[in-house]
């Protein structure tokens, strides 16, 4: 039953993306498409992930959001993100762009997907000219005191929520973010927040709280139910050695799938 299971789990799906939206004069022309490969969208040489001795966190894991799992032409290395932007057109870059002249960046290359969570909000991934404009972009970035609490489930849903820039994160890595930092609210780096994102045994530790699994489900849009799925192959396929808790999460998660 295991084998069928993992098996089941490992096959490939290609399927077409109706989440992400490439803005027009943006420099790309080709579909979007998004697969689920057999294994993680996270880099064969970055998914062996080594606890830390003094607290058991898993260690960041630098790249770990990139992947070949969107093709877009050549794919350009977004650089940074606009976050839970509200959007009645996908298309629509006026905000992103005001919002960056405030800093003196020019964006190019804009592509726009679906937020996990909220009505009508968007990440706007983008590009920046220089170094100049990438050290502007990552100070402003970085000066935020109050970044993570910004993600969690709790602010980030709200109609008042304000869209804020982040360093580029894409597909199933917001929706980890916001189960992360809303399971986990101290404070903590950037590259501290995406290691421990992804480790499979933080992960599986809010997976075994039902009411705050309940209260993440009860919230996710399209997009993040897709996302929420994604996070529980990937889990099973950390557990495939672990019988019991692979079964357990997907008789738990996938059955009505």
């Amino acid at each position: 039953m295991l084998k069928q299971l993992i098996g089941a789990i490992n096959a490939v799906q290609t399927l077409q993306n109706n989440d992400v939206v490439v803005a027009e004069g943006s420099g790309s022309t080709l579909p979007v498409t998004r697969s689920v490969p057999d294994t993680p969208s996270i880099p064969r040489q970055n998914r062996k992930r080594r606890a830390e001795t003094d607290d058991g966190l898993c260690l960041p894991m630098p790249g770990s959001v990139d992947s070949t799992d969107v093709f877009i032409n050549s794919i350009p290395t977004y650089t940074f993100s606009y976050t839970n932007v509200y959007l009645t057109d996908p298309q629509d870059v006026s905000i992103l762009e005001s919002e960056a002249r405030k800093l003196n960046v020019t964006i190019s290359n804009v592509m726009t997907e679906k937020m996990p969570v909220g009505q009508n909000r968007y990440i706007q991934h983008f590009q920046v000219q220089n170094r100049s404009e990438k050290r502007r972009m990552s100070e402003e970035c970085n000066n935020k005191l109050d970044w993570k609490e910004k993600w969690t489930l709790s602010e980030i849903i709200k109609d008042t929520a304000m869209p804020f820039f982040v360093r580029n994160i894409r597909f199933e890595v917001p929706l980890r973010f916001i189960m992360y930092t809303t399971k986990y609210p101290t404070n903590e780096s950037y590259n501290r927040v995406l290691g421990n994102s992804q480790c499979k045994t933080r992960v599986k530790s809010y997976l075994a709280d039902e009411s705050f699994i309940n209260e993440i489900e009860m919230n996710l849009t399209e997009k993040g139910k897709k996302d929420f799925h994604d996070i529980i192959r990937t889990t099973i396929n950390h557990f495939a050695r672990d019988a019991a808790t692979a079964v357990r999460l997907a008789n738990r998660f996938l059955q009505s799938k």
